[in-house]
């Protein structure tokens, strides 16, 4: 151990886990903490940690993004429904069209949130 880590604060010292003992890093093959295998081990370790948290994070994430856009698709079929109705012209064939057009926009809707 070099004199700068034990002067530097540390947590303190604790007993291996026993995943660490399974690698064949039991206590008695340690002779000290400067351990190239353990430290590669440990640092592995870490960086599997971090990656798994980073994922999972991410996850979450898109989870309430998928949420909020399933309410908007559902509001947005609802509105287009409500479209079928609302605009009254004097032309028969206009307004044939525009109900036909808002209830296609409500069934892509529709079909986006399937």
């Amino acid at each position: 151990m070099t004199e700068e880590m034990k002067d530097a604060h540390s947590e303190g010292w604790r007993r291996l886990l026993w995943i660490w003992l399974v690698c064949g890093y039991a206590e008695g093959n340690i002779k000290d903490e400067s351990d190239a295998g353990v430290q590669d081990t440990i640092c592995i370790e870490w960086c599997r940690t971090q990656a798994h948290v980073a994922r999972w994070g991410e996850e979450v994430e898109l989870l309430f993004e998928e949420q909020w856009v399933i309410c908007y698709l559902d509001w947005h079929v609802v509105w287009w429904a409500a479209k079928t109705d609302t605009r009254v012209v004097d032309d028969l064939g206009l307004a044939e069209r525009l109900k036909v057009y808002a209830k296609r926009q409500a069934s892509i809707c529709h079909g986006l949130k399937q």
